[in-house]
């Protein structure tokens, strides 16, 4: 009962990332599935149990052999998952994206597991739990490859496609793309009006923004619904664009306006690696598990030519767990030197951004104060020079001869009669009578 209310649910109200041809040329199954009646997509059944992951080998390739866990597969497997018909969140007769983004990190934890081989033949789906099952699929850190066969990787089935490590087609008129986002709004006033039923709908005067995006497109006001559109939209291009990377060629405009194609007009783009067989795909997993090529995220679309490097996220996980952190322990940071030790790589580590920041000022400051001291030894050094060479001037000029002074006047004693008569003539009438004849 929950898968048909999860089914008809995502049918009425969500967003689709899904190939437009596709959805109407199934038309008859959504109205069945409206009405309540039985339906298949094509897709296998749900696994029981004891049956709810797939491995493949070499030698089971297209046999998949069963488990109730990835524990009990046979150790050297890869993980198989299955993108066939439309993409629910929840699933309906297959898996939906909420059940394989499980899978996929339950694969990535164990160790029995060496890869992820997706299998696709996807018109696209519901937004809802197709962003999440990318992700997981992007952060495998294991050799991951996704292949087309026979049929479509549109839409929602690029999105999770492309997060692979590498993508191939079976063969060139595999259908590839649609890359853009839509919604189908169903009005049943018209038809509730016939059967004499009268909607009425009303909001507290406190939810004046409730529901305002669906009762404006009720109204054919579509720009908040556009904008809500839009946001998936951009979000959808950025994945792809960081998934895909240096291997994009050609103008962004050639795949990011929903344009599809053939898988020879994908590889031509970016968009696909190669076109090969089955077989040949998974050899190519293979390979990239045995390590003869490795890097992720390569630009190669050969079989043959490729990067001879280890795959960088599978050697060095404790670095690439500190992406997108804004702060590492000091154990953190000591595990990822320990692995970087582990390599051979001795002569760098990996410190906080502060202490790079503090070495680069303390630097600068040192340079500055040899700077200075530069400038005060050259100050000293002119300094010393002069100091030099004055004294050589002082050394050759003659010597300065002594000031003559002149002899004091010798003091002369007077006799006793000199001193007595020169105290009779200080007496005042002396000096008077004195004055009076020695002017005449």
């Amino acid at each position: 009962m929950n898968s048909e209310f999860h089914l008809i649910s995502a049918i009425l109200r969500n967003a689709w990332l899904l190939d437009a041809q596709w959805a109407k040329d199934n038309i008859s199954i959504w109205a069945n599935v409206l009405e309540g009646k039985s339906v298949n997509f094509g897709q296998a059944p749900k696994p029981s149990p004891d049956y709810r992951v797939s491995v493949i080998t070499a030698g089971t390739l297209f046999a998949p052999s069963y488990f109730s866990g990835f524990e009990k597969a046979p150790k050297g497997s890869f993980a198989k998952i299955d993108l066939i018909g439309p993409l629910m969140k929840y699933g309906y007769c297959s898996s939906g994206s909420y059940e394989l983004t499980q899978l996929v990190q339950e694969a990535k934890a164990n160790d029995n597991i060496r890869g992820l081989f997706i299998e696709m033949d996807c018109p696209g789906g519901q937004v809802s739990g197709t962003s999440s099952l990318a992700d997981a699929i992007n952060d495998f850190g294991k050799p991951s490859l996704a292949f087309v066969n026979d049929g479509l990787m549109c839409s929602g089935g690029v999105w999770t496609g492309l997060a692979a490590d590498e993508v191939y087609a079976s063969h060139e008129l595999n259908t590839i793309g649609g890359i853009g986002v839509y919604q189908t709004i169903q009005d049943h006033s018209e038809r509730l009006k016939a059967m004499g039923i009268k909607v009425i709908d009303r909001y507290a005067p406190e939810s004046t923004e409730k529901n305002k995006t669906y009762r404006d497109a009720m109204k054919g006001n579509y720009d908040l619904l556009d904008e809500s559109l839009s946001a998936v939209a951009q979000t959808f291009i950025q994945k792809v664009t960081d998934y895909r990377g240096d291997r994009l060629q050609g103008k962004p405009s050639a795949w990011n306006k929903g344009q599809d194609g053939s898988a020879s007009w994908a590889q031509e783009i970016g968009l696909i690696d190669g076109i090969l067989s089955y077989s040949a795909a998974f050899a190519r997993l293979e390979e990239m598990a045995d390590g003869a090529d490795s890097k992720r995220k390569s630009s190669s679309s050969s079989f043959s030519a490729h990067n001879p490097d280890l795959n960088i996220n599978m050697k060095f996980p404790k670095l690439f767990a500190l992406a997108g952190k804004t702060a590492a322990s000091q154990d953190e940071l000591a595990a990822v030197n320990a692995e970087l030790t582990e390599a051979g790589i001795t002569a760098f580590g990996v410190h906080p951004e502060s202490v790079v920041t503090d070495a680069a000022e303390a630097t600068q400051a040192n340079a500055k104060l040899t700077t200075d001291l530069a400038t005060a030894n050259s100050t000293i050094g002119t300094l010393t020079a002069e100091n030099t060479a004055l004294k050589a001037k002082v050394a050759e000029a003659p010597a300065a001869a002594a000031p003559v002074v002149p002899p004091a006047d010798p003091k002369v004693e007077k006799t006793e009669a000199e001193k007595e008569q020169a105290t009779i003539a200080g007496f005042a009438h002396n000096q008077f009578i004195n004055s009076f004849f020695g002017g005449r």
